[in-house]
C-alpha cells in the first residue's frame, strides 16, 4: 500500500511544537486531625504552537500559521499524608 510508506506516513500526523505555560489556581485544606486533607481549583493551560511538518495532507498546502492552544479544567485530589516520628509539641515558622 503506498499510503503507508515512509514517504507518506509523516503526513498524517500533525506534529506541533512550541512554549507552553500552565496555572492553576485553587484551595488546599490540610486539617489538624489529619483526617480531611484536600485540594480543589481551576486549571488553564496555553501553548504557543507552530506546524512542524512540510505539507499537510488534509489542505493540500503548507501551515506556516502560528496556534493558540488553549485547554482548560478542574482539578480535585485528595491528600494522603505519611507522617514518620513523633509529633512536635511546638511548631516554629
Amino acid at each position: 500500500m503506498p499510503q503507508l510508506s515512509d514517504a507518506y506516513k509523516k503526513g498524517y500526523d500533525r506534529l506541533t511544537n512550541g512554549l507552553a505555560l500552565q496555572e492553576f489556581v485553587g484551595y488546599q485544606l490540610l486539617s489538624n486531625n489529619r483526617r480531611i486533607n484536600f485540594f480543589a481549583g481551576f486549571e488553564f493551560t496555553q501553548a504557543f504552537t507552530r506546524n512542524r511538518r512540510d505539507f499537510d495532507f488534509d489542505t493540500r498546502q503548507k501551515d506556516d500559521a502560528d496556534r493558540l492552544d488553549l485547554l482548560f479544567g478542574f482539578r480535585l485530589g485528595w491528600v494522603l499524608p505519611f507522617y514518620f516520628g513523633q509529633e512536635a509539641d511546638e511548631v516554629y515558622y
